[in-house]
């Protein structure tokens, strides 16, 4: 006679005859089986294989790559300038030379030789050249007086010259220190009288640039020039309220003529 009991078990739950077939442990109740691996196709494979291989790729790309490097112009002028080699030295030579950059001759104020300073040096700003091309390339512009000094000092064959040196003996040579003192004394402690407000405007702004690195700022300009001004006018500009030197030469003109008219009209009979 058939087991029932064990019959109507091993239908109920027939996972414990496959326990029992394949020897497998019995599995703890409660716990849930699962679910099996998806199968992958070849495909799919390859395809996971392929985004891998790029990622790892990029990775050692990256890791390998050298820093990037600012591009300036080859330091191929020999120590005498004689000629210019590299590529992108003939392209910043060409750049300045299409900017028509003043030329100097070592004549007229000798304040001329700052201004001419100023103009290449802001034309240099936006070109990436060695030291010594910008030496080069400066000394190019020189006329009459200033080349041949520039000839005769035989500083083109100076290895170590870079532009601060350069700058310094174009300077002292064309703008000598004993004279920037004198002017600087000028400016300081000047004789104005007599001057109108647009006279004095005139000379103020002429001696301004050999009054040092002191005087930039708009307000030491102003108090500097309302120092030049006589005590009358003084009075009359306390409270200027200006905050540029040309407001205050334009305030300082029409307080002229006020006082003028007022000088005017007591001297009438």
């Amino acid at each position: 006679m058939p087991n029932v009991e064990n019959e109507s078990e091993s239908h109920i739950n027939p996972a414990a005859n496959i326990q029992a077939d394949v020897g497998a442990p019995p599995r703890n109740e409660g716990v849930p089986i699962p679910p099996a691996p998806v199968a992958l196709d070849a495909a799919m494979v390859e395809a996971i294989r392929s985004v891998v291989a790029e990622a790892i790729a990029g990775l050692t790309t990256q890791g390998n790559q050298p820093t990037p490097v600012v591009p300036t112009a080859q330091a191929a002028i020999s120590n005498d300038y004689g000629h210019a080699g590299g590529g992108t030295y003939n392209q910043a030579l060409k750049a300045i030379s299409s900017m028509r950059p003043d030329s100097y001759d070592g004549t007229g104020e000798p304040v001329k030789v700052s201004y001419w300073f100023i103009h290449i040096e802001r034309l240099f700003r936006n070109i990436m050249c060695t030291e010594a091309e910008k030496v080069h390339i400066a000394s190019l512009q020189l006329r009459g007086g200033a080349s041949e000094w520039w000839e005769n000092t035989g500083l083109a064959n100076h290895p170590g010259l870079n532009w601060n040196m350069f700058k310094t003996k174009m300077i002292d040579r064309f703008f000598s220190r004993a004279m920037r003192e004198e002017k600087r004394k000028e400016f300081l402690y000047p004789d104005n009288r007599g001057l109108k407000v647009t006279e004095l405007a005139a000379k103020f702004n002429h001696l301004l640039h050999y009054s040092g690195p002191d005087m930039m700022s708009e307000e030491q300009k102003i108090w500097h020039l309302n120092e030049w001004m006589s005590a009358d006018l003084q009075a009359l500009m306390l409270r200027h309220g200006c905050t540029t030197l040309e407001q205050y030469v334009d305030a300082a003109f029409q307080a002229e003529v006020v006082l003028e008219k007022k000088e005017s009209s007591e001297n009438i009979p």
